[in-house]
Formats: structure tokens, C-alpha cells, sequence
């Protein structure tokens, strides 16, 4: 089970792929963060429709330039701009690595079909941020307008290895045109920007989150049962996460903590699966229950 996770995975996955495409990386490599946009088969690359579609979601108008194509696997570089947020995309004729794959689009939610038709993409762009901005909601913006401009060009998922997701074309759709669901498109969402893990594990499961340190929150980890307890555990991730996002709190291992009337926690360090929990940034906390006399001791 997800023998392939390390805890540089995101870093080798990046610096695999750009040794195949040095010719964008010649001038500059501090960008490094990037998405994968996944396409049924080579998109037409319109550029004027590209630019138009995004346009119309977008305060200022969008810029696809510096576009080179070639007869040959990694056929399209360039360069986009979005809101003043940059990008470099590399385009090749081939699925993602099948090890990114386990990890994003078998860890994604979603239709059936949507699912299958990530995992059977042929072709895929690495969008490469070259922006300045530090703000993840800022970036991730940007990101979901970048691949809206290709929803209508054979696009058929967004593939996110730092959050383990993969988001699908009728979530990215609703994203702007849902206005039910748009504020997810610039917030941290669960489920689109960050990620609800399940991993069984023996009798149990292990419920992790993924995508929490990019916005400088540790990840969770809690030890169920069974998968019905899922609802719980989400509910519990995400209770902590809007405190310690919005509260900045200072927490850590052997730190409480109360939900509601009736449930106590303690933080406590990872003791098993640790490649597979454990996160970037600040770290993960492994949830455990507690007794009300247990608070604060």
C-alpha cells in the first residue's frame, strides 16, 4: 500500500519530469510548484478561444504567448498570465507517471466516469508557477482559471500531488459558474484544494489530510475503526483546521483540545505508516480521544 510515498515524493516527481523538459528551466528553477492539467488526447491549443474563455472569469484578460511547438513527445512550451499571475506550461504526449496517478486520481472524489477518464488520460501539461505570490488561495485561483480555459479542448481532470487530489471538469466548471459552490475557488477547500484521505490498514483505517501545510497548517491523522467513521473524522479535521487557520494557534504534540460538549482530543506524534502520514511543512498530528479529565493535563 502506497509503497511508493517518500517524504521527498512531490520533489522527485517535479525534478524527474523537468529533466525531460530542461529547455524551460534553462533561465530559471525557482518555480518549481506545479499542477498537472490531464487531456483525453492533445488539445487543439486555440490559443485565442484559450485566452477568451479564461477572460471571461478573470478581472483582466488573460495571456497565452511564447508558444513553441514540436514534432516530438514535449510539444508545447509557453508561458501564461492570469490576473497578473504567471505560469510556465509544458505540454507532452504522454499520461503522468503512473506513481503520480495512485496518489492524485485514486485519491480523488468524484464520478465514476470523471474518475475513469483521469486515470485514461494520454496526454497532460505541467503548469509550472512563476508567480510571486505566497498566498495559496492567491495561486490555486489561478490554477482553476488556467484549466478552465481548456474545459471545452479534450481537458478532463487537474491533478494535484501536493493536496493527493485530482479535481474533475464539472467541479472546476461549478467553481465559476456554480454560484452555490464559488467561493471554493478562492478559499481552502476540502475536497478541491486540500484532501480527506482513507487508508486501510489491517482491521483499521487511518483517515489523513493532505494540502493542509500550504497554507501553513499541520496535517491530521486519526486511527478509525472502519470507513464509517469517516463523517466524524472529517468533521473533526475540519473543526481543527478553521481553528488553527484562522486562530493561529500554537499546537503541538501533547496539546488537547475540545469539540463541542463532548469531544476530547490529544495531539500526539505519528507511530506507524510515517512515510504515508507523515506531511510537509509544520508536520502531521495523529488525533486521539481522551476523557474530559484528560483536558489540559
Amino acid at each position: 500500500m502506497f509503497d511508493f510515498l517518500n517524504k521527498n515524493k512531490k520533489e522527485a516527481d517535479i525534478e524527474n519530469t523537468e529533466e525531460s523538459v530542461q529547455v524551460i528551466n534553462n533561465n530559471n528553477t525557482d518555480d518549481r510548484f506545479a499542477l498537472y492539467l490531464l487531456f483525453s488526447k492533445k488539445p487543439e491549443f486555440n490559443i485565442s478561444k484559450i485566452e477568451s474563455r479564461i477572460s471571461k472569469i478573470c478581472d483582466r484578460n488573460a495571456k497565452i504567448q511564447n508558444i513553441l511547438e514540436k514534432e516530438d513527445t514535449f510539444n508545447i512550451y509557453g508561458t501564461a498570465e492570469i490576473d497578473g499571475e504567471k505560469f510556465r506550461i509544458v505540454g507532452l504526449d504522454i499520461s503522468i507517471p503512473s506513481e503520480i496517478t495512485e496518489y492524485t486520481v485514486r485519491c480523488a472524489y468524484g464520478q465514476k466516469e470523471e474518475l475513469e477518464a483521469m486515470e485514461n488520460h494520454s496526454y497532460h501539461i505541467i503548469a509550472f508557477y512563476a508567480g510571486k505570490s505566497t498566498d495559496y488561495n492567491v495561486i490555486y485561483n489561478a490554477y482553476a482559471k488556467l484549466a478552465y480555459g481548456f474545459l471545452e479542448d479534450n481537458f478532463v481532470g487537474m491533478a494535484n500531488g501536493y493536496a493527493w487530489n485530482a479535481i474533475s471538469p464539472g467541479l472546476l466548471k461549478g467553481l465559476f459558474e456554480d454560484k452555490r459552490i464559488a467561493e471554493m475557488a478562492y478559499t481552502p477547500a476540502m475536497m478541491v484544494w486540500r484532501n480527506f484521505v482513507k487508508m486501510p490498514y489491517g482491521d483499521n483505517v487511518w483517515f489523513v489530510t493532505k494540502g493542509n501545510f500550504l497554507y501553513g497548517v499541520h496535517e491530521y491523522a486519526f486511527k478509525g475503526d472502519s470507513f464509517e467513521d469517516s463523517q466524524q473524522v472529517y468533521d473533526m479535521f475540519e473543526d481543527i483546521f478553521n481553528y488553527e487557520y484562522t486562530e493561529r494557534p500554537q499546537i503541538g504534540v501533547g496539546h488537547t483540545i475540545q469539540l463541542g460538549e463532548d469531544i476530547f482530543l490529544r495531539f500526539r506524534d505519528i507511530y506507524e505508516l510515517e512515510n504515508e502520514l507523515e506531511g510537509d511543512g509544520i508536520g502531521t498530528l495523529v488525533l486521539e480521544f481522551i476523557t474530559e479529565d484528560e483536558i489540559n493535563k
